[in-house]
């Protein structure tokens, strides 16, 4: 992908970026639609940045990053990329098109994982855990399950999750329930009201 590529998003959009040096500068250019990165670096974790209004503009450095998705809140929508140092290549096949002033109409589905799968057992009380303890280098997504012998609910949230349904309540996992998300590197908690509950968890990059 050259520099001054104007395009219109159909779907998600996903771009593998690991070891590339430069910058990615993005610009919305909707009125009344809010275009998302998520980005996900392989020391840091992940970040969130969002364009809210038409114009809106943010230039990321490229090292160190693992992967850039983009996605809108509504669609079509035209992103404009500006001052890219290095060749952007979808991570699945799709062609583009587009030149300056242009454009391509893009649906792509999201990647499937490239990395790892690793599994653990997490035991949760009445204090927040972490799920788990240490992150798998370059996650991507989570999915957690309680227990099915488990006596109590998990609840799930960040660090400052409760067992309860107040402000801070988390999301609630029952006996063989379970959840998954596309995390990246965020960390998520659990806690529960009654000790020695476990949580079983799957992480994949």
């Amino acid at each position: 992908m050259s520099a001054l590529d104007n395009y219109t998003l159909g779907g998600e959009w996903q771009v593998p970026l690991t070891g590339n040096p430069g910058t990615l500068s993005v610009v919305n250019l909707n009125l009344g639609v809010t275009v998302t990165l998520a980005v996900h670096h392989r020391t840091y974790g992940s970040e969130t940045i969002e364009l809210t209004q038409s114009g809106a503009t943010v230039s990321i450095p490229l090292d160190g990053i693992d992967a850039v998705t983009i996605t809108a809140s509504s669609y079509p929508a035209t992103i404009l990329y500006l001052n890219t140092a290095v060749p952007m290549q979808l991570s699945t096949p799709q062609t583009f098109a587009g030149s300056s002033g242009g454009g391509a109409t893009v649906n792509v589905e999201p990647v499937g994982l490239s990395g790892a799968i690793r599994s653990s057992v997490v035991t949760v009380g009445a204090l927040a855990v972490a799920l788990p303890a240490a992150t798998l280098a370059n996650r991507r997504t989570l999915t957690v399950q309680a227990a099915p012998d488990n006596t109590a609910v998990l609840y799930l949230g960040g660090s400052a999750v409760t067992a309860d349904e107040t402000a801070t309540g988390g999301l609630q996992l029952a006996a063989g329930a379970s959840v998954a998300m596309d995390v990246g590197g965020a960390v998520l908690y659990a806690i529960s009201t009654v000790a020695g509950q476990k949580a079983i968890v799957i992480e994949g990059s």
